[in-house]
Order: C-alpha cells, then sequence, then structure tokens
C-alpha cells in the first residue's frame, strides 16, 4: 500500500509538466524535492512550502505571497521578478537564489542562509518606502 506522502509527492510531481501554470495557493507541499523544477508564473500564494528542497528551481514571476518557506533550500534558485510579499523565508537557505526585480515587501527572512542584498535602487525606494510609512503614521494617515 503507498503511503499518503508518496502518493501527495507523485501527485504534485505529475502537476510539473514544462508549459503549465501551475495554481496550487494554499497546498501543502512541505519535505518534497522539486529540485530543478519549474515554477514559472505558477501562483504558490500561501503554500506550505517547509522543508522542500527547491535548489535550482525557476520560479520566475511566480506569485509567492505569503507562501511559508520556513527552512526550505532555494539554492541557486531564480526568483527573479517573483512576489514575495508577506512570505516567510525563516532559515531558507538563498545561497546563489536570484532575486533580482523580486518583490519582498513585508517578507520575514530571520537565519536565512546567503544575506539577500537589493540592488541599491530597490534599497533606496524601500527605505522611501518606509519612511512615508512613518510620516504616514505620524500624521494620522493609515
Amino acid at each position: 500500500m503507498e503511503s499518503k506522502d508518496s502518493a501527495r509527492k507523485k501527485m504534485f510531481q505529475a502537476l510539473l509538466k514544462p508549459g503549465k501554470k501551475l495554481k496550487l495557493s494554499g497546498h501543502d507541499l512541505s519535505c518534497l524535492d522539486f529540485s530543478g523544477k519549474s515554477f514559472r508564473e505558477a501562483d504558490l500564494s500561501k503554500a506550505d512550502l517547509r522543508r522542500s528542497d527547491f535548489s535550482g528551481a525557476d520560479f520566475q514571476n511566480a506569485n509567492l505571497k505569503g507562501a511559508f518557506f520556513k527552512r526550505a533550500i532555494l539554492k541557486n534558485a531564480r526568483l527573479e521578478n517573483a512576489d514575495l510579499t508577506k512570505a516567510s523565508l525563516i532559515e531558507a537557505d538563498l545561497s546563489g537564489a536570484d532575486l533580482t526585480g523580486a518583490i519582498l515587501n513585508q517578507a520575514e527572512v530571520t537565519g536565512s542562509a546567503g544575506i539577500i542584498e537589493l540592488p541599491s535602487d530597490k534599497k533606496k525606494k524601500a527605505r522611501q518606502n518606509t519612511i512615508l510609512k512613518k510620516l504616514k503614521c505620524f500624521l494620522g494617515f493609515k
């Protein structure tokens, strides 16, 4: 008899066919090996991706809002232009990951390996947004 985890893994592996846009918002994809797989333009918002291996995976232009990547392996992953708004990347391994153009608003990266460095223009914009939020709060705007 096939285990529940084995069946779950087979189901998700079958979905990872080239050219197919995945819509797996809110799904549990934890503790699986997706190394080298394509999630290009996929919707994985609010998905549970903790402790999964995404080494070399392609997340270009993916919707990863609120995704839970705690302790996930994202070594050399392509995250260009991915939306990681409010994503949890706590203790994730981002060594060599390409985050060019990625949206990291309110993303949690505590303890992540491979320090995330934003291009200087992104840093400047992030600082401006922080200052603007503080100013709005000070003036009583929401």
